[in-house]
């Protein structure tokens, strides 16, 4: 069963149609191609960039949510993927950590001086830990 693009008139299968519950057959009028070739056009980029600049900003906690949501279905893979990007860009993973170092000096040093004080029993024992083994041959 196919439909007809309302914008090229080209007959297709509803397969290459969006979704849309709210049409009879529950597709909408217009193709993806159609679709897609009309939002990559530089008059309607910006208004596309605006309204999802705009969606963002209202859904931020959404977004957050999903977010996190995802990260803990798929923490291993993530993980993976971000170490094999390291290791094959290891000079702009070097640039970005200075750049981020440098611009956030102030928050890192808060941070490092909450967590030595969080942990300073740990901290106590890995240093007498490190002493005896480096010095007590």
């Amino acid at each position: 069963m196919g439909k007809i693009c309302s914008k090229c008139k080209i007959e297709k299968e509803l397969g290459e149609y969006h979704k849309y519950k709210n049409s009879k057959d529950g597709v909408k009028n217009i193709c993806k191609k159609c679709i897609s070739d009309n939002n990559k056009k530089p008059e309607n980029k910006e208004k596309i960039n605006i309204r999802n600049r705009n969606w963002r900003n209202e859904n931020n906690e959404k977004i957050k949510e999903y977010r996190k949501k995802d990260y803990n279905k798929n923490k291993e893979k993530i993980i993976l993927k971000s170490k094999e990007w390291r290791l094959n860009n290891s000079e702009k993973y070097k640039e970005l950590s200075d750049s981020y170092r440098e611009k956030n000096s102030d928050l890192l040093k808060i941070k490092k001086k909450q967590y030595r004080g969080k942990n300073r029993e740990k901290l106590l024992k890995l240093t007498k830990k490190w002493v005896v083994d480096n010095y007590a041959k």
